[in-house]
């Protein structure tokens, strides 16, 4: 099957990675459970957001115990007839000095080539609350798409 550990899914997501074998992705009752399966035993970021998307949920999370730190991570889980299972994460974790200047934090995920997943992506921290809208321009089409980021 498409979509069980091991599954095709699995064996074109080892492709993207390089990998040699197919791994398996673990399937979960809750997309929680689909990244802590996937991550493993010791995984200690907290969830703090979730956005349901066509087919999916993607969670952000922040690591816990990170003084002077900022970071924060993007997780993908898709729902299949089997349960939850993880797709695809990135994140970032940026040391805070006293001096740091600055605005914001983020992370760009271009489109992926053979996985089903809602990207392009951008997504951060928005450290000067002085900001209340950031533009971002595609540079494939040149239109720049505006949104409001919400005081607070």
């Amino acid at each position: 099957m498409n979509e069980r550990a091991g599954g095709l899914a699995d064996q074109r997501i080892s492709k993207v990675w390089g990998l040699n074998e197919p791994i398996r992705i673990p399937i979960a009752n809750s997309p929680q459970g689909a990244v802590q399966e996937f991550r493993g035993e010791f995984y200690t970021s907290q969830f703090i957001h979730q956005e349901a998307v066509d087919g999916g949920m993607i969670l952000f999370t922040q690591k816990k115990d990170r003084e002077n730190n900022s970071n924060l991570q993007m997780e993908y889980t898709c729902k299949n007839i089997f349960g939850w299972k993880w797709v695809w994460g990135a994140g970032y974790s940026i040391n805070e000095s006293v001096e740091s200047k600055s605005a914001l934090h983020y992370m760009s995920i271009p489109k992926l080539e053979k996985v089903s997943a809602p990207f392009p992506m951008l997504f951060g921290d928005i450290i000067d609350s002085t900001i209340k809208r950031v533009t971002v321009e595609i540079k494939e089409t040149g239109k720049p798409d505006t949104f409001d980021v919400k005081a607070g």
